[in-house]
């Protein structure tokens, strides 16, 4: 085999690193549309704006400080929500296991939610 071919024969560093890059390729390409699409009015900016804008408003937020407040509240809001759920669940899960009468009344409303 001359040394030529052997050059471009495809080592494993080289396939894992076309298979990385593959794996990253639709999600560039899809941010790159969407930044596209927003700046040329086809997405409202108000529902969806562009990632441009949407790192700098991150970056001003780093930069104020005002971003570990955010999350904090944010995320307390959805551990709320996640106890007040997983809590009514678990309750209406133990009343429709232990009485047939409470089966019968929710079980087919819970299973459509």
């Amino acid at each position: 085999m001359s040394d030529i071919a052997a050059e471009h024969q495809s080592t494993p560093a080289r396939a894992a690193l076309w298979r990385h890059a593959g794996a990253w390729a639709l999600p560039l390409v899809l941010v790159i549309l969407w930044e596209v699409a927003a700046r040329n009015g086809l997405i409202r900016v108000r529902i969806l704006p562009a990632p441009s804008s949407i790192a700098v408003a991150l970056w001003g937020t780093i930069q104020d400080g005002s971003l570990l407040h955010n999350v904090a509240i944010s995320s307390r809001r959805a551990f709320e929500g996640l106890a007040i759920g997983g809590g009514l669940g678990f309750i209406l899960g133990v009343l429709t296991g232990a009485s047939r009468f409470a089966e019968t009344m929710l079980d087919s409303s819970l299973q459509m939610l």
